[in-house]
């Protein structure tokens, strides 16, 4: 787990088995394809497209794709079309916190939220829940952040009344969490009534294009996170489920004060140029005084009582 390099090759070469493609293929992305000959080829040379990444196929240039195509039947044009449209296209999305704190500090345990959707799958219960929640009043509300609520105290000066208040303000905050937990299950009941939503199992998996492959073969990705500078792999999971739409957290402890760079790298099994890198950077600073020193307090307590406990036990013996 220590090292990149060595899943990332062994995921890429699994992408050019499953293809049938060799080493270094400079048309590696467009011989997924089928029914291209060496012509076709020779015109994506012609036309000087550089076409690294499936997004670049998917959206290539209608007359582009006419030029290239042209001299295809029209059957095996839509066969072509057909295996286009169903080429991985995957959205990811980052989000980082810690549980109950606003900032990040040494040796917190960092939450790494990663949202993938997959745009190529058929719309289903996860895509519908973001689309409920996108547009419902009580979902799109926002608690109120610390910088909020220290503002509306400021304007208070009696000390007492100022203490009230902030325990009206996080009440308010919290009945507001409660509501909008009990809302997303009132529209996931109701999204299984009107008949939305898959079984508990989930999606049924999705079978790759690979003609040349002798098993029929079923996408799967992978999620890994990597500190740039040591090139170390922090964490890693994979997408258990094959609905449109999948979180998964990753959770670290952050490392000691300083400005840290890291990577999300999803990868896939069967496709080449479907993976996508995303690279974002935390900030980790030094805990508050009054938390260092409860923190420290409460380690002290924590050892004087197990050392408590160790004199009562040879006590009894």
């Amino acid at each position: 787990q220590r090292f990149v390099p060595s899943p990332c090759h062994i995921l890429e070469f699994s992408q050019l088995v499953t293809q049938a493609i060799w080493f270094h293929d400079p048309m590696a992305v467009v011989r997924q394809l089928p029914h291209l000959a060496d012509r076709h080829f020779r015109l994506v040379a012609k036309q000087k497209l550089t076409i690294t990444q499936l997004q670049q196929l998917k959206e290539l240039d209608a007359e582009k794709k006419e030029e290239l195509l042209k001299e295809m039947p029209d059957e095996l044009r839509k066969d072509v079309e057909q295996v286009i449209q169903s080429l991985p296209d995957v959205d990811v999305q980052l989000k980082w916190e810690v549980e109950d704190e606003a900032g990040i500090y040494e040796n917190d345990v960092l939450n790494l939220s990663v949202r993938v959707d997959r745009k190529h799958y058929p719309d289903d219960y996860t895509r519908m829940a973001d689309q409920d929640e996108a547009s419902d009043p009580l979902l799109t509300k926002v608690e109120m952040s610390e910088e909020e609520i220290e503002e509306i105290l400021a304007k208070i000066d009696d000390e007492e009344e100022r203490e009230a208040r902030r325990e009206e303000l996080l009440e308010e905050d919290r009945e507001l969490w409660f509501a909008k937990q009990e809302r997303k299950r009132e529209l996931a009941r109701a999204r299984a009534r009107g008949g939305k939503g898959w079984f508990a199992s989930g999606a049924p998996p999705r079978v790759v294009h690979a003609p040349f492959y002798p098993y029929e073969r079923t996408e799967q990705w992978y999620v890994m996170l990597v500190d740039t500078k040591s090139g170390k792999l922090i964490h890693h999971t994979k997408l258990i489920t094959h609905n449109a739409v999948e979180t998964v957290v990753l959770r670290f402890l952050a490392p000691k004060e300083g400005l840290y760079q890291y990577e999300v790298l999803v990868k896939n099994n069967s496709y080449i140029g479907a993976d996508k890198k995303l690279p974002f950077k935390i900030q980790i600073d030094k805990p508050p005084v009054e938390e260092a020193v409860s923190a420290e307090a409460a380690a002290a307590a924590a050892e004087a009582a197990e050392q408590e406990e160790e004199e009562e036990e040879e006590g009894a013996l």
